[in-house]
């Protein structure tokens, strides 16, 4: 008898053009911090070549981001060597919008300016990429 294993959903990121990443979650579950260590080489790496945009893809459930997304971001950029130009997110919820500005005021207050934006698509939100 064949057994099929299959595995559970994961984060993951793609470069979509040259300094854009698009990092997808799945599940609603999965956007929070444990879950997004996986994200984390790939921008190191490419911020190697300058500042990227991050994207983020998140499922329409999620109405509000996990509180652990902002420090742990927040330490990506400053101390594992993420140099980030602008963050989007594919959301249509005022609690995730609050959370992204959160994290703008944050970096702002490290001395670092981030456009930040919130599309309701994905096509939407990689025009707006293509102008930061």
């Amino acid at each position: 008898m064949e057994r099929r294993v299959s595995a559970a959903p994961a984060n993951t990121i793609t470069e979509v053009v040259p300094g854009v990443w698009l990092a997808h979650f799945p599940d609603a579950d999965l956007v929070n911090a444990a879950f997004c260590e996986p994200l984390v080489p790939p921008l190191v790496e490419g911020s190697r070549m300058g500042p990227v945009v991050l994207l983020a893809d998140l499922p329409d459930e999620v109405r509000l981001v996990h509180p652990n997304m902002v420090p742990y971001w927040l330490n990506v950029f400053f101390k594992r060597g993420v140099a980030v130009r602008a963050i989007g997110v594919v959301t249509r919820h005022r609690g995730v919008k609050m959370i992204l500005n959160g994290l703008q005021l944050a970096m702002k207050m490290k001395g670092h300016e981030l456009p930040v934006a919130t599309r309701t698509s994905r096509e939407e939100l990689l025009a707006w990429a293509a102008t930061v």
